[in-house]
């Protein structure tokens, strides 16, 4: 007897089993069936092995299981309009477009959202216009807090240009204020041929870098390890955190910066449009938690 004979045969007594009696059926199946905590595992035969269909998962990606309004998993194909859009140049935001290997260095940012290019994800292709495009969010904490978010930048193997993709996010006040801010840079940043996680603090228009993890540029072919990037805000103290894969931690170190935090911003910037065309950086969900003590 074929795999689908059996298939079809035993969908067909499961059926008529299911009606005659649907109790004694659903007991049955769990038979097959492993709980872990309040949630079944279910196992089938594929061909001759058991394999998991469904169940709970672990992953350090996962979505809270109580999110917070502020959170954003960017699984939607519109905007949400708790983020503003904003462009240091005045460029625009325009959906749809995003093309590795399309050079532009004026018109609007390209942006795909949940889309079959990297389902829920925000991907933006900024111009090369000597600026940055960016969201911004506005929040009302009530004390201390944790953001973060997972995010991507194209890079190219030969060679790095200063800025040439990069991404940060920064913590200000409401209004938004470029002169009082702290701010993690994903990305190339001061040297061609690097590409760090660097903390910074700007105050009354100064800015300093507190610490950077190792070039993450070495070799010029490998893989980016770390995939996210958070702020600590602890009273008048901001932390600094870089994360890999796996939930590995690197702490960046700590500034003090007198502040009531009002604005998130995420930014998006590119310096390059050749080789292969302007970069595209990438934001897989945006979340926030109460309290100065947690860690994801």
């Amino acid at each position: 007897m074929t795999s689908i004979a059996r298939r079809a045969g035993a969908k067909l007594l499961q059926t008529i089993a299911g009606v005659l009696d649907p109790a004694a059926e659903a007991d049955r199946a769990l038979l097959y069936a492993k709980r872990v905590g309040d949630a079944p595992q279910f196992f089938i035969r594929s061909p001759d092995f058991p394999r998991q269909i469904s169940g709970n998962g672990c992953n350090f990606w996962d979505k809270p299981l109580v999110p917070s309004a502020y959170d954003d998993e960017f699984d939607s194909t519109t905007l949400s309009p708790s983020w503003t859009r904003f462009s240091s140049t005045g460029a625009g935001w325009s959906q749809g477009g995003i093309n590795p290997y399309a050079s532009f260095t004026s018109g609007d940012a390209r942006y795909e959202l949940h889309t079959q290019r990297r389902p829920s994800w925000l991907m933006v292709q900024p111009p090369n216009d000597g600026g940055f495009v960016s969201l911004r969010k506005t929040i009302a904490p009530a004390g201390d807090f944790f953001a973060w978010i997972r995010a991507s930048i194209n890079l190219r193997a030969s060679t790095t240009a200063v800025s040439e993709s990069a991404l940060q996010l920064q913590i200000s006040t409401n209004p938004f204020d470029a002169n009082n801010r702290v701010y993690v840079k994903m990305g190339p940043d001061t040297a061609t041929n690097t590409n760090f996680v660097r903390f910074y603090r700007v105050q009354g228009g100064s800015s300093l870098q507190i610490s950077n993890t190792a070039n993450e540029y070495a070799p010029p072919n490998g893989m980016q390890p770390i995939e996210a990037i958070g702020i600590t805000r602890r009273g008048t103290s901001f932390d600094a955190w870089a994360f890999g894969g796996s939930g590995t931690s690197i702490w960046l170190g700590t500034t003090t910066l007198a502040i009531t935090p009002g604005t998130i911003a995420i930014d998006f910037i590119t310096t390059e449009d050749t080789s292969p065309g302007n970069r595209i950086c990438g934001v897989d969900f945006f979340r926030y938690r109460d309290g100065g003590t947690w860690l994801p």
